[in-house]
């Protein structure tokens, strides 16, 4: 029994590895511009001739994408108005006797103007369906480094307890990374920032997602009824994803032999979706002078919040539109403001991602569209066709004016 299980993990592996070799697949990053030693070795059951015997030929629908016109395109730029798209089919021709596999590439793909190039997406229909942000694929050339923040965003309602309420007082918070036994108490206690326009005095605070154990206290005195015990948070919240917050709400009365204000954090308020805290961000982004790059963040992935807003530091070095697309202007460092705002109490958080534009890029945008595709030898009847559908459109609210210089095929 055992033999014949080992058998079938061996086929599974031996299927799965030819699927590998055959199977038309997508690659949206842009091409190597050099290789070398083993990066071009192939084990699979890729056919190469070199690209003897193929021709290609892209023709343009008149309508939406259901027909398409015989002549040859010789020109893919022009202008898209706003939900507009144009429909191409590449017929991929294989006239010699033997099977190959080459990939479908676009080049140098550009837009003018800023604002459009975040509405600007290039997708596929046959023969797999997929597409691309222009944003992700002109800014493939840029590097970038994405990191967490690692700290959880706490509220504490004051619930008009004395002094605690008052604005006059000081409401603090410390935290450790032991347990209620043994805080561990670590660096200075942390002020905690007051948010205006509520019935009851609440307030918000950062802490690094290592704190273990937490106490709030006001006035400077972390004992009786000017503090709270020492909490537990995972005995306080029922978890901790860095990209939720947690609102604690102070207790009127105290218990506990220390006389504490203890603090309760109910059921609705497990977690605050609607809050303000970011889980992933941009701290530094390079981009050579003539590509754009898309900083955007996502919500509910990179953060939570009710809205999300960019701003450039100057805008001699860089533009920013409302989706978050960078456009380079000059040479030189700026930075980008990365802000999202909270709906339950309406605060802020903001983030700061250092910006470099770089020298232009001497190498044209070439993205691949379809890669491994599979053309048959041609039949007795002439050469074996491959279509592949493609389109480029416009997802935002203006018109859009592009150029693109070419469609090839290659390895």
């Amino acid at each position: 029994m055992k033999k014949s299980k080992f058998a079938i993990v061996i086929a599974l592996g031996l299927v799965l590895c030819l699927l590998c070799g055959v199977t038309t697949t997508f690659s949206w990053f842009s091409r190597p511009r050099e290789e070398s030693g083993d990066s071009l070795g192939w084990s699979g059951q890729y056919k190469i001739s070199n690209g003897k015997n193929i021709s290609i030929k892209t023709v343009e629908s008149s309508d939406d994408g259901t027909t398409f016109d015989e002549n040859t395109v010789t020109d893919f730029g022009g202008y898209l108005e706003a939900g507009k798209r144009r429909y191409f089919c590449t017929e991929i021709s294989n006239s010699g006797n033997a099977e190959q596999n080459v990939s479908l590439f676009i080049k140098n793909l550009k837009t003018s103007g800023t604002a459009s190039a975040s509405g600007l997406y290039v997708g596929v229909n046959k023969p797999l369906k997929t597409y691309r942000s222009y944003n992700d694929i002109v800014g493939s050339n840029s590097t970038y480094t994405k990191t967490s923040l690692e700290k959880y965003r706490f509220y504490l309602d004051t619930n008009n307890v004395s002094s605690w309420k008052d604005s006059t007082t000081t409401i603090k918070i410390r935290y450790g990374t032991g347990d209620v036994t043994n805080p561990n108490w670590q660096g200075n206690p942390i002020v905690m920032t007051p948010i205006s326009g509520q019935s009851t005095r609440v307030l918000y605070v950062d802490v690094p997602v290592t704190a273990k154990v937490v106490q709030f206290y006001a006035n400077d005195v972390n004992t009786a009824a000017n503090a709270t015990p020492y909490m537990l948070l995972t005995a306080y919240c029922p978890n901790l994803p860095v990209d939720n917050c947690y609102k604690f709400t102070l207790q009127t009365y105290t218990s506990g032999s220390y006389g504490n204000h203890n603090c309760d954090t109910h059921s609705f308020d497990k977690p605050l979706t609607d809050c303000a805290n970011f889980a992933n961000y941009y701290s530094s982004i390079s981009i050579p002078l003539d590509r754009k790059f898309n900083a955007g963040l996502v919500a509910g992935t990179d953060y939570v919040g009710n809205s999300i807003s960019y701003s450039s530091s100057s805008k001699s070095v860089f533009t920013v539109d409302a989706s978050g697309a960078i456009t380079p202007v000059a040479e030189g460092n700026a930075e980008l403001t990365t802000t999202i705002k909270g709906g339950a109490y309406g605060d802020t958080y903001s983030v700061t991602t250092e910006i470099s534009v770089t020298s232009a890029s001497t190498d044209s945008i070439d993205t691949p569209i379809v890669t491994n595709l599979e053309i048959k030898p041609k039949a007795t009847d002439g050469p074996t066709v491959s279509k592949v559908y493609w389109y480029i459109k416009n997802e935002s609210s203006s018109t859009i004016t592009y150029t693109l210089d070419d469609v090839y095929i290659s390895l």
